[in-house]
């Protein structure tokens, strides 16, 4: 393994654990003091503006270490997706994106209503309607950590 490859692991790794921990907290102990109103309408819409960022920005990074991993390691450096399609570790690797995209999703559903809500001077109803997305997004995202660990484990190899 190359120390890029290495890198590119540990990026994927690293940012994979801010992004859902940064999600779990938002949508578990965050969102719902909007909705109870006990936390400043501006506090909350700063966090959840500095939770899209990084979301946005755990996205990027995650796809380009994710791809390389994908290709250099899972794939051995050729353009096949028969090891995606055929195996239980790319079962897994299929899984792990769509849950990752979910997570992406639900995140931007739930920070627009919340934003939307906030600029029209609200507080307990957006965050009311924002927090099912921010809990789906946590859940998801705790169902990706877990099947990254069954892989990082070697399950489906």
């Amino acid at each position: 393994m190359s120390t890029l490859d290495t890198v590119a692991i540990v990026v994927h790794q690293l940012f994979a654990g801010l992004w859902i921990g940064a999600v779990v907290f938002v949508g578990l102990a965050v969102v719902p003091l909007g909705r109870d109103a006990e936390i400043d309408p501006d506090a909350l819409g700063t966090v959840v503006d500095r939770l899209v960022t990084l979301s946005r920005l755990a996205a990027l990074l995650m796809l380009a270490s994710g791809a390389h991993v994908l290709y250099y390691l899972t794939l051995g450096a050729e353009l096949d997706a028969e090891p995606l399609v055929s195996s239980g570790r790319g079962h897994l690797i299929l899984t792990m994106i769509v849950l990752w995209l979910g997570v992406i999703a639900t995140v931007e559903i739930g920070a627009r209503r919340l934003r939307d809500g906030l600029d029209a001077s609200k507080l307990r109803d957006p965050a009311r309607a924002a927090l099912p997305f921010f809990r789906v997004a946590a859940l998801l995202g705790v169902v990706v950590l877990v099947v990254a660990g069954m892989l990082s484990a070697g399950v489906g190899a």
